[in-house]
């Protein structure tokens, strides 16, 4: 994660290409990558997806229903749980909803909140090594 907000953080503006060229930059939408490693889902957010469509299809059978969606609300961190509610569709479209603040750390790394937010979404986490650990 640290070296995508690295990334991101990089501007055209800040580099500079010999020869006066336009300098291009391509970047992938966050979810494309996951959406490659279907055989790779977190249990949780399987189960969630379900119920989700589930609920939409169940909202979906009520005309008054028409211009909603379903939307999930964490309950409890310990233990996990949500619920499914319904909103106006005008309260999530074209809307982007950024990291808070207090889950970034030093402008590109993320803190402990982070990962004890989403633990529950990923399941275990892979143990990351360092270059000199691999030499042992």
């Amino acid at each position: 994660m640290r070296w995508v907000i690295f990334l991101l953080s990089w501007s055209p503006r800040k580099l500079s290409v010999p020869g006066g060229k336009k300098l291009r930059v391509r970047a992938d939408t966050f979810g494309y990558l996951q959406r490659s490693f279907a055989g790779y889902v977190s249990e949780v957010d399987s189960h969630e997806a379900r119920e989700v469509g589930r609920q939409a299809v169940r909202y979906s059978a009520d005309r008054n229903n028409m211009e909603l969606s379903v939307v999930m609300k964490r309950v409890s961190n310990s233990p996990y749980k949500i619920e499914l509610d319904k909103t106006s569709i005008k309260n999530v479209a074209r809307d982007t909803k950024h990291l808070s603040a207090e889950y970034i750390k030093d402008g590109n790394d993320i803190t402990q909140a982070f990962v004890d937010y989403v633990r529950p979404l990923v399941g275990q986490l892979p143990e990351v090594g360092t270059f000199p650990e691999m030499r042992k």
